[in-house]
């Protein structure tokens, strides 16, 4: 069985996720770095080898696609009046670490049915 504290854990990340879209978005970047602090430390109680090693590949992987999407998302606002770009590139990294989270979030629950952890 799954130890307690990892499922908890998921279970807490996905209510801070729950409330992002009821704040603004300069708040949503520390319901985004609670989530994935959270995310984070459950990796602590995971026992199973196997397991632990897809984690972090799958972090990895995802990470990687968070970088490129960013960079793409750079690439649309080096048109935009800077005086708008602030305001958009805000829009887009929140978007991203929207995603992220949720990403991490979903194969951590896809992990828990697949693995005693």
């Amino acid at each position: 069985m799954t130890n307690r504290l990892i499922l908890d854990g998921i279970v807490k990340a996905e209510n801070i996720l729950n409330e992002v879209e009821g704040v603004t978005l300069q708040e949503r970047e520390t319901l985004f770095d609670l989530a994935d602090g959270v995310m984070v430390n459950i990796k602590a109680f995971v026992s199973n080898e196997e397991a632990w090693k897809k984690i972090n590949e799958y972090e990895m992987k995802t990470h990687q696609e968070f970088a490129k999407r960013l960079n793409d998302a750079r690439a649309k606002l080096k048109d935009i009046d800077p005086i708008y770009q602030w305001q958009k590139g805000l829009e887009f990294t929140m978007d991203l670490r929207f995603w992220k989270a949720r990403e991490m979030l979903a194969f951590w629950d896809k992990i828990t049915k697949e693995y005693d952890l």
